[in-house]
């Protein structure tokens, strides 16, 4: 493939917000490489703001989640019709849906490797759990080794329009100086239940960081209101703004902030894009799956348990009821953990 041109470009990946934040290196090197080439995205409507500010990409094209057979075949016909097939196609997604909507649009279609047999080793037979693995970013960009394109190292981005001054393709930078007090966003929501430490520690959590903030703001879905109500019931003073934000305000309140403390979810890679240091709860999902905040100062916590991992998405079900992986880690243990780290960058 080093020998085809390439002018016309197009990166698939449709969802979800981690994902898709993950790919945004690989969009910067690929467009370090081909400045002067057409890159475009495909995404579902949902996530568009995650990439719409980003300077690699010159058009996005969206979908809602889960297109029928015409939607697609719709799309494809507008997209040949408008300017012809793509020089080569990169299905970061590699599913059925991404299958079919790539289908026809290139003669050079590569495709990532999901790692599945790997996913089940681990999850049924613990192997490879404590060894070396491959993060998310580095399996997205390893296909571009076939065009002699090397990793730059620079981490993961999410444009903001407020950044649109800055010198294009160059990631979010930040210092980190002295601080007295320091800013923390708290997400404590994640669409699967074993993904979640229990509300009632963040809670007691958030109480013992008030003396090292001068501001706690909560943020989530509005799927994750109730947990974000209770919390602050628990805790007066501290900012509720889960289910007020889309993804963009969501981001420009992670930025503001010193610290994110999160489940393993989205949020954790959006700070991570930001370069704001991330404190993260691991439960029924571990490190090895490659999902480690890239480029950032990051701290995990998690229990040592026989039966982690039991998935590598999240359960809504702790599958030998104890669920030990999220109730073994105490308030008391996190704060131990997070005031370290707090100390590590800022003191």
């Amino acid at each position: 493939m080093k020998n085809i041109q390439i002018r016309k470009i197009l990166v698939i990946r449709l969802s979800s917000i981690g994902d898709i934040v993950l790919t945004t290196g690989f969009l910067r090197i690929l467009r370090k490489k081909y400045p002067n080439s057409k890159i475009d995205f495909m995404i579902y409507n949902q996530f568009i703001s995650i990439i719409e500010n980003n300077p690699a990409v010159d058009e996005i094209i969206s979908f809602e989640k889960n297109p029928s057979e015409s939607v697609i075949s719709a799309a494809k016909s507008k997209i040949l019709k408008k300017q012809g097939k793509y020089d080569i196609v990169f299905d970061l997604h590699n599913n059925s849906s991404s299958n079919k909507i790539s289908r026809d649009l290139s003669e050079n279609i590569l495709k990532i490797d999901k790692r599945r047999l790997y996913k089940i080793c681990m999850v049924w037979f613990k192997k490879g759990k404590g060894e070396a693995y491959k993060g998310i970013h580095d399996i997205y960009v390893e296909p571009l080794k076939n065009f002699d394109i090397s990793d730059d190292k620079l981490g993961l981005e999410f444009w903001l329009s407020s950044d649109k001054d800055r010198m294009k393709y160059m990631p979010y930078e930040r210092n980190f100086i002295h601080k007295g007090l320091i800013n923390i966003v708290v997400a404590p929501g994640a669409h699967y239940k074993t993904k979640r430490w229990n509300y009632v520690n963040y809670a007691h959590l958030i109480r013992k960081l008030k003396p090292v903030t001068d501001k706690i703001t909560i943020i989530g879905g509005a799927g994750d209101s109730e947990i974000a109500d209770k919390i602050t019931e628990l805790n007066p003073g501290v900012i509720n703004l889960c289910g007020k934000n889309d993804l963009t305000g969501t981001c420009e309140e992670i930025n503001k902030s010193d610290l994110v403390i999160t489940n393993d979810t989205g949020v954790m890679h959006i700070a991570a894009a930001r370069k704001v240091p991330v404190a993260a709860f691991f439960g029924s999902t571990v490190r090895e799956f490659g999902f480690e905040p890239y480029g950032v100062k990051h701290l995990i916590i998690e229990s040592d348990q026989c039966c982690r991992p039991c998935t590598h998405i999240g359960r809504n079900f702790c599958p030998l009821i104890h669920f030990k992986c999220m109730n073994d880690i105490t308030p008391d243990f996190a704060y131990m953990k997070i005031t370290d780290f707090i100390r590590s960058i800022y003191l």
